[in-house]
């Protein structure tokens, strides 16, 4: 009897050790899980101050003449800094600018995690470090050019091409802060259109047909902002480099008018909505990808032309007073050049930076 009892002590004490273990296993899984979901809201609040920045970052632009210099010691963005390695982050240390002023790149360390999580000037935020005031995996770094592209100003999906070593926006612009009438004209000031809508109304003008095949008209003006963070309205010497690189010579691409001969087809797209046989039923036709369409313009008389014949197309390089354009037209098939006065209406295409 004796021995019986002995051995219930004995067991009773084994269970208690045994519970005394659970307890302890559990109290370290619940630290565990406490400090996990502690660093995890740590890395949340670190992403949300970088994207923060970024967006101060281009309000500082605004007010600064247009660059980054000295973007560090913007007092918001200092708080922000303040904020993030205060949560643990590390960016205090990896913030650069570029000498010019035109490009920044900043990155830091996450609370509980050995990634990187960084932003930069051309619009990423993500994981990454930084390299020349780009960031690892920014669109010039790792981001594959032909996947789809998101406007953060107002959320227009576009789709990408990369032609050669250039990166195009392969699709007709639809920014579209503000609309006028065609009759309203500037070669000063900004101005923007939708083809064949006379009024004001922005919900109305992208609510239309045109708008949504065709995107919006230009002026050059307007051209300054136009393109999304990270991208730019081409050169004229960049729309030259992509006629080369679909074969016209340089010397044909140096001269004005109609130049090459199916260049214009390889760059256009959109079959059905083109007039006409010569330029679409080449055997070229879309083969860029770029799928430029018969969009028209906005005219100096005040109306609208050309939709489903041809197209202008802006380049950001001036000749006096006014600026280069290509065009388009649907019985040629090759490309002309020349310029135009400031206040035409044209689609813009946009090119990585």
């Amino acid at each position: 009897m004796e021995k019986n009892k002995t051995l219930k002590r004995a067991f009773t004490m084994i269970e208690l050790l045994v519970v005394i273990a659970i307890i302890g296993i559990l109290s370290v899984m619940i630290l565990v899980l406490i400090s996990g979901t502690q660093g995890y809201a740590r890395n949340s609040r670190i992403k949300s101050g970088m994207s923060q920045i970024r967006s101060a970052a281009e309000l500082y632009k605004l007010n600064n003449d247009g660059i980054y210099t000295n973007l560090t010691n913007d007092y918001e963005i200092s708080l922000l800094l303040e904020d993030i390695n205060y949560q643990g982050g590390n960016v205090l240390s990896n913030f650069s600018v570029s000498w010019d002023g035109l490009y920044y790149c900043a990155t830091t360390s996450l609370n509980s995690t050995s990634d990187l999580w960084c932003i930069d000037s051309r619009g990423y935020s993500g994981e990454g470090g930084c390299t020349n005031q780009i960031c690892d995996n920014s669109i010039e770094g790792g981001w594959p050019c032909g996947d789809s592209f998101t406007d953060s100003r107002d959320g227009n999906l576009y789709s990408t091409v990369k032609i050669g070593n250039q990166c195009w926006i392969a699709e007709n612009l639809k920014y579209l802060p503000l609309v006028f009438s065609p009759s309203n004209g500037s070669t000063d000031e900004a101005r923007y259109y939708v083809h064949s809508y006379d009024g004001t109304d922005t919900d109305i003008a992208e609510a239309t047909a045109n708008y949504s095949t065709h995107g919006v008209l230009y002026n050059y003006p307007a051209l300054s902002t136009a393109c999304p963070l990270g991208w730019h309205v081409p050169t004229d010497y960049e729309l030259k480099t992509l006629e080369i690189h679909l074969g016209m010579e340089q010397s044909e691409a140096d001269n004005e008018n109609w130049r090459g001969t199916n260049e214009g087809s390889r760059v256009a797209g959109g079959y059905s909505l083109w007039d006409g046989n010569i330029l679409k039923d080449n055997v070229a036709f879309g083969l860029s990808g770029l799928n430029l369409l018969p969009s028209g313009g906005r005219a100096l008389d005040g109306n609208f032309y050309s939709i489903g014949s041809g197209l202008g197309l802006w380049t950001s390089t001036l000749s006096g007073g006014d600026a280069w354009r290509r065009s388009l037209y649907s019985e040629n098939s090759a490309i002309f050049r020349g310029i135009t006065s400031k206040a035409y209406g044209y689609p813009v295409r946009c090119l990585i930076d």
